[in-house]
Parts: structure tokens; C-alpha cells; sequence
């Protein structure tokens, strides 16, 4: 029996249902121009044909082959071999998702009709979950109830400097809810106890709870202000240092990764989104700073209460007052960002 590959679609029904349907009748493919004979004995290829292309640049139809394989993570090695005997390769260079959404017509944040019958799995969270038949886009002009999550945490520096995550602790997690969670619109989690936050015994402790809240709101968009630079990927070195797997997507099996290009950091969490709010004032808007205490007031009308890196620390280890303050400059943190 031959393996397939297995899309996964996470969406929302009109009523605001959870969904995940899986697809197993789409199969990886590119095109070669040239020889091919270098494929004829290879594992991972299920079909070579000759097939006519357009190609740009080129007003008349060319004639290529389609090469249709198993396994979607093998197809730069294949592209590799092609290369290598001289032929040239077209469009292996597009993600299989991304293949998948262009061949059936799929936008994200668009409707999806799926025709299928119900599943059991325990490795996705979702209220109905859809081995899928048949999938077609649908022309909707509505948007789906979708969920929304802001998230901003506090650290504490060892050296006064940039905080680093392989060393230093978080020490409050803001959140706001676009809908109440268990009747809360905003939280504070915090590794020290006072009146204003949910108390944890340590940060770990903290980072579990953390979890816990995200998997059981169920956010559809997760955001925060700079959160794809700074908040998510300190939250999961924290994890990685804590031993916590960092599990806060759809997939009960899949940990959030952060990868890294240049200044910029792409965080991926299956079946969810991740806006960063920073990254699209910065792109649409044209201002002085960019900083959450001028932003707020231009785009918002709100005020932010400052308050600097350096008096971080002694906030946190002050007073009741102190902390207080620390406090609400945290819980403002998400509130402006969910805003």
C-alpha cells in the first residue's frame, strides 16, 4: 500500500465550530523538461507524463513531463537529480500546501465546502473532524465568528540588559479575549502573588497554565504587539528550557516552531494564526515611532501608561502599589494589542 500524503484544513463553521478535515487525494507533483531517465527507478515517483505546458516567456505549448510522487518532503532531492543530469525543473519549488490550495481554488479566510464523513482522532482538536471526499471553494461574503487572543508578557533581566530567554524568567503573561474566558475579558498570569492576577508557584507552573488557557479558549488568531520577534519565541525557548513541550496549536502533536530570517521571526502554530499587529502598523501606517505608547493614542485614541525596562525589577519587587502598576502596564499590554 502506498503512503499519501495527508492535507489537514482547520476552519470554522458559520456557527463557530471548530473543524478539521483531512484529504488524502492530492499527491505532490512538477514538471521536467528534458531527460528523465534518471527518475525511471525511483522509489518515491508514482507516475511520469508527457504532458503540454505553457511556459512564460514562451508564446507556444511545450511539451514536459509531470512527475507525480510520494512524499512531498523528497522533491528537492528529486529536483536535485534533474538538475544534476541537465534537465530543467519547473515548480518544484512550490509548497505542497500551497500546490494544494492553488489547484482547488482554496484562499485562506475563504469558504470551503467539504463533503466527507466523520472521523476519530485524538490528534487534532476540533468539535467535528471530516475525512474528506470532495473540497470546493464557496463564494461567501461573510466572515466566520472567529476567536481572538492578545498576549504580552514581563521578564525579568539578570543584567539590567535585553532579557535572555535561555536565563531569564517570565514573570507575567497578559492575555485579552475578543469573547469572555470562563468570564474573564483580560488576565494576568503571575509567578508572584497579589490582588489582579491568577497566582502560579513558579514559572513553569505558569507556562502549564499558560497552555491550558489557550487549548481550552481555542483561539482562532492569536496576537500581540512585536509578539512574532519577541513574545512567542522567548515563550517557547522558555519552554525548551523548562522541559515543557510548546504545544499551543490544533495539532496535539506538533510544537510551535520560530524560524528566524535575518531580523524577522515567522512563528507557525497549526490551526491557528498568528498576527502580529507591530509588523502591520509598521507596513500601512506612516508615523514617528512605533512604539505601543505612541501608537495607542494615533490609531486607538487610548493612553498607555509608560513605564521603562530599568524599572522593571523594582516594580516586581516593590510594594503592593509597585506591583500594582506593573500589573496594569502588563494587562494594558494585551488589552491595546486585542484593540
Amino acid at each position: 500500500m502506498v503512503d499519501k500524503p495527508v492535507i489537514r484544513i482547520f476552519g470554522k463553521t458559520a456557527q463557530g465550530e471548530t473543524v478539521c478535515a483531512f484529504y488524502e487525494g492530492f499527491q505532490p507533483y512538477f514538471y521536467v523538461e528534458g531527460d528523465v531517465r534518471v527518475l525511471q527507478k525511483e522509489p518515491e515517483v508514482i507516475e511520469i507524463k508527457e504532458v503540454e505546458r505553457n511556459i512564460i516567456g514562451d508564446q507556444k505549448p511545450h511539451k514536459v513531463y509531470k512527475i507525480v510522487t510520494k512524499n512531498p518532503a523528497k522533491t528537492p532531492e528529486l529536483r536535485q537529480k534533474l538538475i544534476s543530469s541537465g534537465a530543467k525543473v519547473y515548480e518544484a519549488d512550490i509548497l505542497f500546501k500551497y500546490r494544494f490550495m492553488s489547484d482547488f481554488g482554496l484562499a485562506g479566510l475563504g469558504w470551503v465546502k467539504i463533503s466527507g464523513n466523520n472521523t476519530s482522532t485524538s490528534t487534532v482538536l476540533a468539535s467535528k473532524k471530516i475525512k474528506a471526499d470532495k473540497i470546493e471553494a464557496v463564494q461567501k461574503d461573510v466572515d466566520a465568528p472567529l476567536k481572538y487572543l492578545a498576549l504580552d508578557i514581563e521578564c525579568l533581566s539578570s543584567d539590567g540588559g535585553l532579557p535572555d530567554p535561555k536565563k531569564d524568567p517570565i514573570i507575567l503573561i497578559s492575555l485579552a479575549f475578543s469573547q469572555p474566558y470562563k468570564g474573564f475579558e483580560n488576565l494576568v498570569l503571575s509567578t508572584r502573588s497579589a490582588a489582579g492576577v491568577k497566582a502560579f508557584s513558579d514559572e513553569k507552573e505558569m507556562l502549564e497554565g499558560l497552555l491550558e488557557i489557550i487549548q481550552e479558549y481555542d483561539p482562532d488568531i492569536l496576537t500581540g504587539y512585536n509578539c512574532n520577534n519577541f513574545d512567542f519565541p522567548y515563550i517557547v525557548e522558555r519552554m525548551r528550557q523548562l522541559g515543557i513541550k510548546p504545544i499551543f496549536g490544533r495539532c496535539c502533536q506538533k510544537s510551535v516552531t520560530t524560524t528566524k530570517t535575518g531580523t524577522k521571526t515567522r512563528v507557525n502554530i497549526v490551526g491557528r494564526v498568528v498576527v502580529d499587529s507591530y509588523e502591520l502598523i509598521k507596513k500601512d501606517f506612516a508615523l514617528q515611532r512605533y512604539s505601543l505608547e505612541f501608537v495607542a493614542p494615533k490609531l486607538i485614541g487610548k493612553e498607555k501608561v509608560a513605564v521603562k525596562p530599568s524599572e522593571i525589577e523594582k516594580l516586581w519587587k516593590g510594594g503592593e502599589k509597585s506591583f500594582a502598576k506593573l500589573v496594569s502596564y502588563a494587562k494594558q499590554d494585551s488589552v491595546l494589542a486585542l484593540e
